[in-house]
């Protein structure tokens, strides 16, 4: 049993004030307020620890939906790069037979043209009997390099100005050098007229060149 003094209220003398209550119930009372802060506190934390897990959990259902997403996006970009991947061969094989085509026939040469010009420069009289000609490098980007190298044989029943002849060639257009390489005298049987032979090399520029297989930018 405790005693304590009240506060004097106006008027009135102070009034002693009794505590009856044995300590052993005022300490069971303390420990309860005791106890409920803890449970208190305890009940929070809980709270605490649930809600961010349950942050947590929706952060990694979110993160996961996403990760599927990109998942599903990536198979579906490979998808169609495995679908490409035949053009892609396809182009590739393209390339090839283009540039086997390029090195078999870029030098493909406009064959009539050159034996018309190169007719017209030989006496009227005379007649081409045989040529033999090799065809240059592939075309360069510089035209008036070599295309077209060989020789040229014609007959004539008369004896021909072979320098005038080669000078008239060497100045026609495409032609880079001629020379005359060989001449067979007159010779005649069975009666017919003589025939006077003549040989002359030349060598044209790439002009003669088709141009219809050469490498594209060329």
């Amino acid at each position: 049993m405790a005693f304590s003094r009240g506060t004097a209220l106006a008027g009135y003398g102070l009034v002693p004030r009794v505590n009856l209550l044995p300590r052993s119930e005022t300490e069971r009372r303390d420990r309860l307020v005791l106890v409920r802060w803890w449970l208190i506190g305890v009940v929070m934390a809980v709270v605490l620890v649930v809600l961010v897990s349950a942050g947590a959990y929706v952060i990694n259902v979110f993160a996961s939906q996403r990760l599927a997403a990109e998942n599903a996006r990536t198979t579906d970009l490979t998808t169609q790069l495995s679908g490409l991947s035949d053009v892609s061969k396809l182009q590739g094989v393209q390339r090839d037979l283009e540039a086997y085509r390029t090195e078999a026939m870029g030098a493909d040469i406009a064959w009539v043209p050159v034996f018309d010009a190169l007719g017209g420069l030989v006496p009227k009289d005379a007649d081409i009997t045989g040529w033999d000609f090799v065809t240059g490098a592939l075309p360069a980007a510089d035209a008036a390099a070599a295309g077209v190298t060989g020789t040229l044989m014609f007959t004539s029943t008369r004896p021909v100005d072979i320098v005038e002849t080669v000078r008239g060639i060497r100045a026609a257009e495409g032609v880079i050098d001629a020379d005359g390489a060989e001449m067979t005298g007159a010779s005649a049987a069975d009666g017919n007229d003589a025939l006077y032979t003549y040989k002359i090399t030349v060598e044209l520029d790439q002009t003669v060149y088709t141009g219809l297989y050469a490498k594209k930018g060329n």
